[in-house]
């Protein structure tokens, strides 16, 4: 899964062999982070994928019903699914200094396509504003 590679990356970018037990951590945190946001957002435990750094966090969200619901139906799950986050990421100081959250709707490429054919059709930016809160951000 992404999540291993990612914190694999992460771990091995730190300084010293103090920071694998936190790499390793940090490995498992996001995965039940992961599920714990798809829960609380109303969707399977294997609809959401999350990415990670220390000012950034992508969550990808494959969902067929979602996909093919119109963009206000998409925007308003993304804010779901970042006001899910808002509320669990509070309990891990390690997400403090995060600037951005994008939640990046997947859908199929075409009808009758291969399962995992997918590519990234709508991403939803949301960034911390001075009252500590994520919002849509247009640019």
């Amino acid at each position: 899964m992404c999540v291993a590679a990612v914190a694999a990356v992460l771990s091995a970018c730190g300084p010293g062999a103090s920071d694998s037990a936190a790499a390793a951590r940090y490995t498992s945190d996001l995965q039940t982070i992961s599920d714990a946001i798809a829960t609380a957002a109303g969707f399977g435990k294997e609809a959401i994928e999350m990415t990670s750094s220390r000012v950034r966090l992508r969550i990808a969200i494959r969902d067929l019903q979602l996909a093919g619901a119109d963009p206000s139906a998409r925007n308003d799950a993304a804010a779901k699914i970042v006001a899910s986050a808002e509320k669990i990421l509070a309990a891990h100081p390690e997400f403090a200094s995060l600037e951005q959250i994008s939640v990046a709707v997947i859908h199929a490429t075409a009808r009758g396509g291969a399962e995992n054919d997918w590519h990234t059709e709508d991403v939803v930016e949301f960034r911390r504003g001075p009252n500590q809160r994520f919002t849509v951000h247009i640019s």
